[in-house]
């Protein structure tokens, strides 16, 4: 990392030329190790090399990717116990029956509870999970009972 702030200052050096004479911008060492908050030796021991500008930041673990039924099984159980009953009675009940969209739900839902916070990826994934489908009708994804 230290490498890279003293690469954006002399970058900065480059841009602005002789302007920088007798200014702050003049020493990128210090500059970087201002902003950094390590010494001057520790920046001049790390250096600075040309070829470090497409060295990947390293990653302490990699990512795992969850399939889409686990993701949707793990929404179940993170919010199933509190919006699972509210969802499936607003689908069945409360909106219209021509059809009921992932956008309309999540607008009732959001006006009719304060604290529902859900995304509408997250609602989608408990509808999902919750045994429902989307159908493309007309335009419209339409929420149905899969079967």
């Amino acid at each position: 990392m230290i490498r890279r702030v003293r690469l954006f200052f002399e970058e900065i050096k480059k841009i602005l030329g002789d302007s920088c004479e007798g200014t702050i911008f003049n020493s990128t060492v210090e500059l970087t190790a201002w902003a950094c908050g390590v010494t001057p030796d520790t920046v001049t021991r790390v250096g600075s090399r040309p070829d470090f500008v497409y060295e990947l930041l390293p990653r302490s673990e990699t990512k795992f990717k969850r399939s889409k039924e686990e993701s949707r099984q793990k929404i179940l159980l993170k919010y199933g116990g509190k919006w699972a009953e509210v969802v499936k009675y607003f689908i069945e009940n409360k909106l219209p029956k021509d059809g009921m969209t992932a956008s309309v739900l999540h607008a009732e839902l959001t006006r009719a509870y304060v604290d529902f916070q859900l995304s509408r990826t997250t609602l989608y994934l408990l509808v999902r999970a919750l045994g429902y489908k989307l159908v493309s009708s007309r335009g419209r994804h339409n929420i149905v009972l899969d079967k």
